[in-house]
């Protein structure tokens, strides 16, 4: 590898790590949402619209179709095995919960009446979505065949 290719590594490592730390301080996932990674879960809390974010795809497989590398979650490659979103969280962001390998289980309030796009993608280990019933979050999980079960209060 030359000195231009080695020295434009270090130059997107450096921009990495900076966009890192950026997110580690900045603790926001929507105007009023705040975010918390604790002992493997991760919870929401605030009031109204969780943010939107992006897949990051790679080169096409086999059959034409891209690959999913990553998404740009500020809470992406951690280890999340429990979500919680607390009352007041209205709206869940286009692939906010999408490729959490080890993220079993995830709690909605009936405070949410949207749920974006390829939201749990890729998060193959997903054992139940805990909805209150009647709930907008019921209704999605019915009609996406995800598994579910009431939450207690």
């Amino acid at each position: 590898m030359d000195i231009r290719k080695s020295k434009m590594w270090i130059l997107l490592l450096l921009v990495a790590v900076l966009l890192m730390l950026i997110y580690g301080m900045k603790s926001s996932c929507g105007e009023n949402l705040k975010w918390n990674l604790k002992d493997g879960t991760l919870t929401i809390t605030g009031s109204g619209r969780m943010n939107d974010y992006k897949g990051i795809f790679g080169d096409r497989d086999a059959d034409g179709n891209r690959r999913m590398l990553c998404v740009d979650t500020p809470w992406e490659d951690h280890k999340i095995s429990r979500i919680v979103v607390e009352d007041g969280v209205t709206s869940i962001g286009n692939y906010a919960f999408a490729f959490c390998p080890g993220l079993r289980e995830i709690v909605l309030p009936d405070t949410v009446t949207s749920i974006g796009d390829s939201v749990f993608d890729g998060s193959e280990s997903l054992e139940m979505i805990y909805v209150a019933e009647g709930s907008y979050a019921e209704a999605y999980c019915i009609s996406n065949q995800l598994p579910y079960a009431y939450r207690t209060v």
